[in-house]
């Protein structure tokens, strides 16, 4: 039976929960020749070392190596989520729910510094670092920065899951339901948890997935910021 792409994330999330997988300003791509980086791997699994390609693609006349057949169907099923990002790029616009049934615009946000956290009640890695997100979101509230976790969470008690994680995690920050699973997928993740880091005109400037490092990404707000880790 075929998987939902939400479905998709959950089981790769399960799966993967190893290496950080970090992204601020500059990418690392595959070596060329009868080894590579695992484009698939590095993602997944924070994968570093090169590999002996197994089977190769071609997206938008650049060939990719892979360690397996597998790996190579995943990329070809969306490419762009598993190069190295490009920075910056225009963050997409989200409109998503409020655990009080209303909607709320990326607008909402427009000037301020955005850090999107894509996240789960089922990730153990996601709900372990909320406390430390409204942390950040506090710390730096001053000088301009907002915390956003949106949950990918689905079903009829996705609201449920999510308020009752909230309120035992002590989160403060905006904790919204990506409930029409448009956010997540024009942001293209994969796994999660996923960050990005929003600058004040609207870019994507750094990104993170994986078991996130929140140690950088707070080094990476503070010099979008200009200001003194707090």
């Amino acid at each position: 039976m075929a998987k939902s792409p939400r479905a998709l994330v959950t089981l790769l999330s399960i799966l993967f929960f190893l290496a950080p997988v970090g992204f601020a300003r500059e990418g690392a791509g595959a070596e060329d020749g009868g080894r590579a980086l695992c484009p698939v791997c590095r993602v997944h699994e924070g994968e570093t070392k090169v590999e002996s390609v197994v089977a190769s693609a071609e997206f938008e006349g650049q060939w990719y190596g892979f360690c397996s057949e597998g790996c190579r169907d995943t990329f070809l099923h969306a490419p762009v989520s598993y190069l190295p990002p490009v920075f910056p790029r225009p963050a997409p616009a989200f409109a998503v729910l409020g655990l009080d049934g209303s909607e709320v615009s990326s607008e909402s946000y427009r000037g301020k510094v955005l850090l999107v956290d894509f996240w789960a009640t089922w990730c153990p890695p996601c709900v372990k670092d909320l406390p430390s997100l409204t942390r950040l979101h506090e710390r730096y509230a001053d000088d301009g920065l907002v915390v956003v976790s949106i949950s990918i969470d689905e079903g009829e008690d996705a609201e449920r899951k999510v308020a009752k994680m909230v309120k035992r995690r002590k989160a403060r920050h905006p904790v919204f339901l990506d409930a029409t699973t448009s956010a997540w997928v024009d942001y293209q993740v994969r796994v999660v948890p996923t960050q990005f880091l929003v600058d004040r005109a609207g870019q994507i400037v750094a990104q993170w997935s994986g078991k996130v490092e929140l140690e950088a990404v707070e080094a990476e707000i503070v010099r979008l910021l200009g200001v003194e880790d707090g």
